[in-house]
């Protein structure tokens, strides 16, 4: 219709008419785009809070995960600690890196300390063995994180350092999980073959006492008690960090509105 009505006021010479028609077609062009504009940013903005949303509970779910892990880990180093001091071994306190800092072990010099060690329960002294080889790999849940990096969408998330720690939570979760399954298990799968090759099971159960006198003086099970003591130290550190990633996020999340 416009264009029926362009096309007379040229015949007719109206060029007040053509003009003021030309300016209605711009004008109603301007706000279509604009309209549509604005619908994109009400979509997206609306899609970012549902992937938030998920992130925050994901992260939550994360959280209680890396406790898992972190008490795991704390009780290996406790009860490692204690039948090595029970077998009058001195044991180290901290850890020292052959290089200066490695990232993918989230150790910010060469020294990782070991934490001071927990005190045991009469049951747990009962299963000492057991709590030295048996260990809990918490596994992050990056589903949404990786859904939206591996889409090339993470313009979605439109604050910046929210944008920024999540790759950094998504990288602390990997190397947690390759260092779990590539080195901490392995460790762990030597020591379970060790204790089967004298008599213990994993979840083996004895007492106390009768099972440190056997092994004081055994130094190929007292290295490997050690090795597992020092390997949950950084397994500790790998969990402490990716938990205090999320812990940041969660908070950034939590800023914006969203719970």
């Amino acid at each position: 219709m416009i264009l029926r009505r362009v096309t007379q006021h040229v015949k007719d010479q109206n060029w007040f008419a053509v003009g003021l028609d030309f300016m209605i077609v711009v004008i109603g062009v301007f706000f279509g785009i604009q309209v549509a504009n604005w619908n994109d940013a009400r979509t997206n903005e609306y899609r970012e809070s549902e992937i938030l949303e998920t992130i925050y509970d994901e992260l939550q779910e994360d959280r209680v995960e890396f406790q898992g892990g972190k008490e795991s880990a704390l009780v290996t180093i406790s009860s490692a600690s204690y039948v090595l001091e029970a077998a009058g071994l001195d044991v180290l306190n901290q850890l020292v890196m052959p290089v200066s800092s490695v990232k993918d072990l989230a150790i910010s010099s060469n020294y990782a300390p070991i934490p001071e060690p927990i005190a045991l329960s009469e049951d747990q002294k009962q299963r000492l063995w057991s709590s030295i080889v048996v260990a809990y790999y918490p596994t992050a849940n990056a589903t949404s994180i990786d859904a939206l990096i591996g889409a090339g969408r993470l313009d979605l998330i439109t604050n910046e350092a929210v944008r920024r720690n999540l790759q950094e939570y998504r990288n602390a979760a990997i190397s947690l999980r390759g260092s779990q399954v590539e080195t901490i298990k392995a460790f762990r799968t030597i020591a379970v073959t060790a204790g089967q090759e004298r008599g213990y099971s994993p979840f083996y159960r004895g007492p106390e006492q009768e099972f440190i006198e056997q092994v004081m003086d055994d130094e190929h099970l007292l290295a490997v008690i050690a090795t597992q003591r020092e390997y949950a130290a950084l397994h500790l550190r790998l969990i402490e960090s990716a938990d205090e990633d999320a812990k940041e996020l969660l908070s950034q999340i939590e800023a914006l509105g969203i719970e």
